[in-house]
């Protein structure tokens, strides 16, 4: 994925950043308020396994060389140590596959998050995926599934974002990176975001710090209507889900920075939606230009 962050032509905006005092705003595991809600496990009662979010791309860049990605992301009941699960994917050739998820952490409520970053990209390499897929879950000599009620589910060529229902945000890790440059002696911050289209009036914005949340720092992003993923290929949005692309670049003037810690919130509605990494937030480390 590092070669797409580097070939992106997205145009991005540099926005203001807000400083506050470490007494005003806090370490956003810290935020919640009344009508705060941040990212819990979506499973209902005796479910055990659902897909959480799938991310599809295929374009082409130029030169004879494809973009080829596709990214599962899976909840699953903890009900044992020992546990496989797949992402049950229809091939090209119609054949299905099973491709083995990887245990990416607790989630709470003896719930637990994994997943796979399908890359296949490389010269030459058209799309070698179909666009169906179902989630297999097997623990206890007993397989579950998550097959959308029957009907599979289905996130085509470069449709881009699917969020489960009842996720309204999530940060796209992806398109999300840190850079620094001893040249200039500046360090770059992109953050990438998807957001549900619930309202058309709605605010995105990053909270994040240098410094441990010693300070905070919030910078609004902003609604992106195609985001590009090769020479040829945009992603328009909102996407065929209904679900938005947001996007910010921040420019801070030191380079000292080692990582940067950040949080991104979703108001709509008089709602605000928190996607904080499930009480973890995320963390970015530089990459040094």
């Amino acid at each position: 994925m590092k070669k797409l962050l580097y070939c992106l032509t997205i145009s991005l905006i540099l926005f203001s950043c807000k400083k506050e005092d470490a007494n005003s705003v806090q370490n956003p595991q810290t935020l919640a308020k009344t009508n705060s809600i941040h990212l819990s496990s979506k499973l209902a009662p005796q479910q055990n396994v659902q897909l959480y979010k799938s991310w599809s791309m295929n374009a082409y860049a130029g030169y004879g060389y494809y973009y080829n990605t596709k990214t599962f992301y899976v909840e699953v009941a903890n009900l044992a140590y020992q546990k496989n699960v797949f992402a049950h994917q229809q091939m090209g050739n119609g054949l299905w596959q099973d491709f083995p998820l990887k245990y990416l952490n607790s989630i709470g409520d003896n719930t637990e998050m994994w997943g796979l970053v399908y890359d296949y990209s490389g010269w030459g390499t058209s799309n070698n995926l179909g666009d169906s897929f179902a989630i297999k879950y097997v623990v206890n000599g007993q397989t579950y599934w998550d097959n959308n009620s029957g009907k599979n589910y289905t996130v085509c060529g470069s449709e881009g974002m699917y969020l489960q229902n009842g996720v309204n945000i999530s940060v796209d890790t992806s398109f999300s990176y840190y850079s620094s440059n001893s040249a200039t002696s500046t360090s770059n911050f992109y953050i990438v975001a998807d957001v549900r289209n619930i309202a058309m009036t709605k605010n995105v914005t990053v909270v994040y710090s240098t410094d441990g949340w010693k300070t905070t720092l919030t910078s609004p992003l902003s609604f992106s209507k195609d985001f590009a993923i090769g020479d040829e290929a945009f992603l328009i949005s909102p996407n065929v889900f209904g679900i938005e692309r947001w996007v910010g670049s921040i420019i801070m003037k030191s380079s000292s920075q080692k990582f940067i810690q950040f949080a991104v919130s979703y108001t709509v509605n008089g709602q605000t939606y928190w996607d904080n990494n499930f009480g973890n937030n995320y963390q970015l480390q530089v990459q040094n230009y």
